[in-house]
């Protein structure tokens, strides 16, 4: 079904990984998620010619104070970037090249993280994805708990599809590797001279 509910395969998934690898999915207690419906887990939408947003929504959400992710289109998304919203003053980076956000305080609701608008052509391959990734400085989908332990977490993709053709649900996924805990501010700068720049590259 075109707009089955992303919880639905959650829970499946969650259900299978208890039983068959109960050490690993121990360790993945929440999901970053694309949706094409700020207010409604839409896994997919159609890509017609003209502006498409998506939103970003942290999902599953056991308690949790942080996120750190990236999101990239899949083989054959043709849409191309054109803006993004985020919703926490402390956010650092952009979705494209990586993004950290912090909420500022414990929370258990299902925050929107930032909307992306992307120009779409119609001509991406049905089926083909925007994905939820690792951050550039991280080996997995990150999130900090409310503790301050940082933990894995699940990415849940957004399906593309073709006017008439129905491709379903991505199947939720994790990332192997360890989550490190991070901060949500630029990265720090310092003043400097003109003279100590050229320094830098004296041989």
């Amino acid at each position: 079904m075109t707009t089955a509910r992303r919880r639905h395969s959650f829970i499946g998934i969650f259900a299978v990984s208890v039983f068959t690898c109960a050490i690993a999915s121990a360790q993945i207690e929440t999901s970053i998620a694309i949706w094409g419906d700020p207010n409604y887990p839409l896994c997919e939408i159609t890509d017609a010619p003209g502006e498409r947003t998506v939103y970003v929504v942290h999902d599953y959400n056991t308690g949790t104070t942080a996120a750190r992710f990236k999101i990239e289109p899949g083989p054959g998304n043709t849409m191309t970037y054109v803006s993004e919203v985020h919703y926490f003053s402390s956010t650092a980076g952009n979705v494209q090249d990586g993004i950290s956000v912090c909420y500022g305080a414990c929370t258990l609701d299902t925050p929107v993280i930032a909307s992306i608008t992307y120009m779409a052509y119609g001509t991406s391959s049905s089926c083909s994805r925007l994905l939820v990734v690792p951050h550039p400085s991280a080996e997995t989908v990150e999130a900090i708990k409310c503790n301050g332990v940082a933990t894995r977490a699940y990415g849940a993709d957004l399906t593309l599809h073709r006017p008439g053709d129905a491709c379903g649900c991505p199947v939720t996924h994790g990332f192997q590797g360890t989550a490190g805990v991070f901060a949500c501010t630029p990265v720090a700068v310092e003043n400097t001279t003109w003279g100590a720049v050229k320094a830098l590259y004296r041989r």
